[in-house]
């Protein structure tokens, strides 16, 4: 994704699905920050052509160690568009195992099964949930009722 798309894309594209957008909203903000102070950050923000409306994102974090850490993202429903990405791109060095965080529910089969069709190995590394409500019902809820939800979800 071009550098003068990054903001449109966070604030248009991304926030039409907010929250399930949440990471990788943050992802590219925090690299957008880091880019400015540290240029050779070694980053790919990529998109499926130029179309970035159905938000279908594949951010690539280039480890100095060899790995990489992807985060992937779309709002197309078939997430046809995520698995021709992960198939056909070759901006990831496969052998190093890369490690994909925060993966929506609605988007892991989908990563497990391309990868599995390249022939790359996966599992679960950790599972993790977003809970949140709208912002006018959180601000009648006791933070206290709130620390106890934490302490039986864990």
């Amino acid at each position: 994704i071009p550098a003068h798309k990054l903001e449109y894309f966070c604030e248009n594209v991304l926030k039409r699905d907010w929250p399930q957008s949440i990471h990788v909203y943050y992802f590219v903000k925090t690299i957008m920050k880091w880019r400015s102070m540290k240029s050779n950050l070694n980053v790919s923000l990529l998109s499926v052509g130029d179309d970035i409306e159905d938000g279908t994102f594949v951010g690539i974090m280039y480890s100095e160690l060899g790995g990489a850490n992807i985060i992937v993202y779309t709002q197309e429903q078939s997430c046809m568009k995520l698995s021709q990405a992960l198939m056909y791109t070759e901006r990831i060095d496969w052998t190093t195992n890369p490690l994909f965080e925060a993966v929506l529910q609605k988007h892991t089969n989908v990563v497990h099964n391309t990868l599995a069709t390249r022939g790359v190995r996966t599992k679960v590394y950790s599972q993790s949930g977003i809970l949140y409500m709208e912002s006018e019902a959180a601000e009648q809820v006791d933070p206290r009722y709130i620390f106890s939800v934490i302490q039986n979800f864990v």
